[in-house]
């Protein structure tokens, strides 16, 4: 079976289905990273304190506003937090 092979058996290695990508990927646009939100948790063990404390500190008005909420639980963006603490600790 030696002879000219159809095109459409050429092209079959870009198919999706065969592991190779059906388009090639853009080296234009670098990859960022994506860094998760910081809970409650988070700013404990940021800090150094109790959730107590933290709660007291919150409450006292001392934390920035939450950036986003989860259904009830509060969220901040990593850049928030980072403000706060460039700032010295002021909301």
């Amino acid at each position: 079976m030696s002879g000219p092979v159809p095109r459409s058996v050429k092209t079959l290695g870009s198919h999706p289905l065969n592991g190779a990508p059906a388009r090639p990927e853009s080296k234009a646009s670098p990859k960022l990273p994506i860094e998760p939100l910081v809970t409650i948790d988070g700013w404990t063990q940021i800090l150094n304190v109790s959730r107590r404390s933290f709660e007291r500190m919150r409450s006292a008005g001392l934390i920035p506003p939450p950036d986003v909420r989860v259904g009830r639980l509060p969220r901040w963006r990593p850049e928030t937090v980072r403000r706060w603490i460039e700032g010295g600790g002021r909301p």
